[in-house]
């Protein structure tokens, strides 16, 4: 066999060996997404729970230094337990699916948890512990 057929060969070998490869790479990627996918629609919902609770928390605080300051009247007390029960709300959505949150809701998109990670202090928040 000449020396040109035997580099052919060996270059159509490593050729069909990359394509492979290649190939096989591209699959895998693609199954990665769609897993990537499912996950975060299963993780979306308690996201939004958790970044609304936060703002509110902190458009409580906001309000009360507010009212410590003597910027706004003690009337606006009520707009701090507003936003401290809806808070809690958003909470309620981590534990036990609760209700709609920025228009996901809870129970509809299977949002409660059994996670202890999660669920136990969301639970010591409400108790105030």
């Amino acid at each position: 066999m000449r020396l040109r057929t035997r580099l052919m060969i060996a270059f159509q070998s490593l050729a069909a060996i990359i394509i492979v490869a290649g190939s096989i790479g591209v699959w895998q990627i693609i199954q990665l997404n769609r897993a990537a996918r499912v996950v975060a629609d299963a993780a979306t919902p308690h996201l939004y729970a958790i970044q609304n609770s936060r703002y509110l928390a902190a458009q409580a605080t906001v309000t009360l230094t507010s009212i410590a300051a003597g910027l706004t009247g003690e009337t606006d007390i009520e707009r701090v337990d507003g936003y401290l029960n809806d808070a809690i709300e958003s909470a309620h959505v981590i534990v036990d699916g609760g209700t709609e949150i920025l228009g996901q809701s809870g129970t509809d998109a299977g949002v409660g948890t059994t996670a202890d990670e999660l669920t136990q202090p969301v639970r010591q928040l409400q108790q105030g512990d």
